[in-house]
């Protein structure tokens, strides 16, 4: 049976307290400890959340990749532990911008593998934005969008239209936007140019385009930019006009399996054979034939008429002969 809730909370404390005397013994259970963060009750829920925050901003427990349901936390429902969350986070920038940019890309594997039920895209911008927000060196962003376009070729699955959406809005809403960050984008389009099939992710890059466009930018730039968008519009293009031909095709096969379907069946051979015209002289002795068969049925006709007659005179000169006789 599960345990109370008072209970769960006084065992998070316990965890905690023995986290500070025998930090390398709670370690290896620690990621027990994280689950707890998703728990049907808020009460259990808060605990855990500061918990977790406090050992990890005194180091008394390692950030690792499980730092990532924290920022799962900045979502939740209840407002106080919302606060809690981004405290946290911000705590953790102010002792280093490389310690979010460190774990931006662990936050970002982890919550691209959470299934659509739990986790929706609008959640995953949501918490993205936020951790985006404190990267503010254009080294560290530039060597974001680096990582996020090198991982373009890995996605795959039933789910990798979405993928290369999250990935294409972390590249495109970084919180410094300036020719030498953009440059990269552009550089990249090698790594991302298959995903501009889709509308959603074609649409992120011309948005942030626009963006960098409005911006004092130089002439050469704004000439790689257009260029830029000149080689996305020629590839959509390209794919539109594969795709038009690949469904004609298809309409052609398809309308051609249905007229062969419907297309009556060749007689084989031997029916040929049967249905062929039988030679003339075989004609001519069927057709003897019949006229025989037929003078013959009216011969038989001519000789019953002729016996019925011969009888009824027979009969009448018997009864001549019966009148005499009475005379």
């Amino acid at each position: 049976t599960q345990l109370s809730s008072s209970i769960r909370c006084n065992i998070i404390v316990g965890v905690a307290d023995l986290s500070c005397r025998f930090p390398n013994s709670v370690e290896p259970w620690i990621h027990h400890l994280y689950d707890c963060l998703f728990d049907p009750v808020v009460q259990v829920r808060k605990h855990t959340l500061m918990v977790l925050t406090h050992l990890i901003l005194h180091e008394m427990v390692k950030i690792n990749a499980n730092v990532s349901n924290i920022a799962r936390c900045i979502i939740d429902p209840y407002g106080p532990i919302r606060s809690v969350a981004k405290s946290f986070f911000t705590e953790l920038s102010h002792r280093g911008i490389s310690h979010i940019f460190n774990l931006i890309p662990d936050c970002l594997s982890k919550l691209m593998q959470l299934p659509r039920e739990e986790f929706s895209e609008n959640d995953f911008q949501d918490c993205i934005s936020y951790l985006l927000s404190f990267i503010e060196k254009e080294r560290y962003v530039e060597k974001l969008i680096e990582k996020c376009c090198s991982r373009y070729r890995s996605v795959s699955g039933n789910e990798k239209e979405r993928h290369w959406r999250e990935l294409t809005f972390c590249i495109t809403n970084t919180s410094v936007n300036t020719e030498r960050t953009f440059k990269h984008i552009i550089i990249g389009l090698k790594y991302y140019q298959h995903t501009l099939v889709d509308e959603n992710v074609r649409k992120m890059f011309l948005k942030a385009a626009e963006r960098i466009r409005k911006t004092k930018c130089s002439d050469a730039f704004k000439a790689n930019l257009d260029d830029w968008c000149r080689q996305i519009e020629q590839y959509i293009e390209k794919e539109t006009q594969q795709m038009e031909d690949d469904e004609e095709m298809i309409e052609n096969q398809e309308e051609t399996t249905e007229s062969n379907n419907e297309q009556p069946s060749q007689p084989s051979q031997e029916e040929e054979e049967i249905e062929a015209p039988q030679p003339e002289n075989l004609v001519e002795r069927k057709r003897k034939r019949s006229n025989r068969l037929l003078l013959d049925r009216l011969a038989d006709h001519e000789e019953e008429d002729s016996i019925e007659l011969f009888d009824l005179e027979e009969e009448e000169r018997q009864r001549q002969k019966k009148k005499k006789t009475d005379i």
